[in-house]
Order: structure tokens, then sequence, then C-alpha cells
């Protein structure tokens, strides 16, 4: 029914989806209905957990009520919606921490942040307690995923190394991948090797993971390499897996659409942005909608993997 987006002036944009959509043979772009400053700086990660839209900030983790961002987006002089709920880093290694990424398991309460205190934090819903903060990455971590398992994530850093984390044990870390030991960069020689986006399928067989390196996929169980994806000068920015497919974008307009034999299925430009920093889908079949955001005020609409329907505009 409705997407929210987040941008590097701490707002969140509120946009009426079905409305837009249903528009969709009169107007190619549409503007969002409401606009709620949430922070003061950039959000970095948004994710939808239960009745939740949950933001992680350079300002910590906030949360706002589905139902009261719909009663805004549809009524145009309702009032702002106040924050549900929010949670503070409890790291004392980083007086500025910021939460780059967040993750959720599926069967259980915990929510997983990451940031630039070198630390996964997990952390209990219902009671807004951090339960644990995992150590060992060396850099500042950039991305985490849950896994079906619970208790069970990854997360990627920005020395390039990929953790294999269950938190239910006293040693957390269970495994440690280095796709750069053998890949090399594809940006560049002499590049900082760095992961931007970890994802583990529905299936938790495989584990997709890129950044500076080509996109990676490792399979679970093995812990072993399986496919390097050609993705030569173009630094991964995120991945999601679609079923038994890889859909990733990165440092360029391209969003690929991959089998896990490593071979391209398609590929579809960006109309509004070169470089584009994140995907969101949701449906399947010829109800799926994907979206795409990036380095403009703009978010592109695929009501297809083929068909660009239309573009939101954040403003």
């Amino acid at each position: 029914q409705m997407l929210v987006a987040g941008d590097n002036f701490g707002r969140l944009g509120l946009f009426n989806v079905t409305q837009a959509m249903a528009s969709l043979g009169d107007q190619k772009t549409s503007r969002s209905r409401r606009i709620i400053q949430a922070c003061s700086g950039p959000i970095y990660s948004l994710l939808s957990v239960g009745e939740y839209l949950v933001s992680g900030s350079s300002t910590g983790i906030k949360a706002w009520r589905w139902s009261d961002l719909q009663r805004v987006c549809h009524q145009e002089h309702a009032d702002l919606p106040d924050v549900a709920w929010s949670l503070d880093s409890p790291s004392k290694l980083h007086s500025g921490s910021i939460v780059n990424n967040l993750a959720v398991c599926p069967a259980s309460s915990k929510l997983f942040s990451c940031g630039n205190d070198r630390l996964v934090h997990v952390w209990d819903i219902e009671t807004g307690t951090c339960e644990r903060s995992l150590e060992g990455h060396k850099e500042e971590v950039l991305s985490v995923c849950s896994r079906s398992t619970v208790g069970h994530c990854v997360s990627g850093c920005k020395g390039g190394a990929v953790k294999l984390w269950d938190v239910r044990s006293e040693n957390a870390c269970t495994n440690t991948l280095t796709p750069s030991a053998t890949q090399s960069s594809s940006v560049g020689s002499g590049s900082v090797n760095w992961v931007n986006c970890v994802s583990v399928d529905e299936t938790d067989s495989w584990l997709v993971c890129g950044g500076s390196t080509p996109l990676s996929l490792y399979h679970l169980r093995s812990l072993q390499p399986a496919v390097s994806f050609p993705t030569p000068g173009e630094c991964v920015q995120d991945v999601i897996f679609d079923g038994d497919t890889i859909i990733s974008v990165g440092s360029s307009s391209a969003i690929h659409h991959w089998y896990l034999t490593g071979r391209e299925k398609k590929s579809v430009g960006s109309a509004t942005s070169s470089s584009l920093f994140s995907l969101a889908m949701c449906g399947s079949g010829d109800k799926q909608i994907i979206s795409a955001a990036g380095n403009s005020c703009s978010i592109d609409i695929f009501a297809s993997f083929c068909f660009h329907g239309m573009s939101f505009t954040l403003g």
C-alpha cells in the first residue's frame, strides 16, 4: 500500500503506492505525500518489523507504527506521528555511533544492528534491551542479515571480512570468510577491500556478499565459494535473493538479475540514478514490485523486473 524512503537529510518520504500504480497510464512520476523529519543526520537503513517501520541512522534506532504512517499518508492534514520507540547504541568504543544496517530474525523478537563501533548488537524488541554485542570485526561493520535458524546472523565489514554468528553460543563467531582472499578488487588495484552487503536465501543454503570485490556466492554448509558474478569496475552496494535468483545493484545505473550459476538473467537501467544504493521487493509473480534508490532524490519503481513503472520523488 505504501513505500517509505529515507535520505541523507534525515527525512522520511511517504508514498501511496496503490494510488500511484492505479494512475500509471496517466503519469510517470509521483511526489511523496508527506515528509517526516526523522533525525538530524543521514538515514542509512530502513526495515519493516511487524507493525513497525524501524530506521537506523547517526542518531540511533527509531521506530514508527505502520498504522500511524498509513494514516498520515492517506490524510493530508493529519498530524505527523510520534516515534513509537527508540534504542540508543550501548557501545562505549565510539562516541558518535552510526547504525549502518538492520536485520530482524523472522522467528523471534531479535533485531540485529551494526555500525562504526565495529560491533553487531543483538536487541530484544519487546523489552528494548541490548542482549549482546558481538565482537570480532576489526573495522566498521557495514552490513548484517539474519538467517532462518534462530539466533544466527551474518555480517560484513570495511576490512573485507564476512562473519557468521550464533548468538546463543559463548564463542558467538562460528566462521570467518574473506572474499578478497580469492578475488581481486572490482574497483581498481590497490583498493581497500570492504563488504557492503550480505544476504542469505530462505532455505539457509546460500550466502551472497559483495562490495569492492565481485559479488560472491557461498554454499553455507561447506562454506566454500561457489560462484563469482561478473561485475567488473562496479562496487556492489546491495543484494537480495528473489527465489532461486539474485538481484544486485552497485556503482552504476544497472540493476542485475542473476541465476545462481553466475549467468546474468537480465539487466535493466535506472531511469533516475547513475549509482544505486538500495533495493527493496514485495509481492510475487505478476504483483511483484521492485524499488531501487541511489544518488538522486528519486526512486525507480518496477511493476516487474523488465517494466519500469514510474519514479517516486522525495520532496
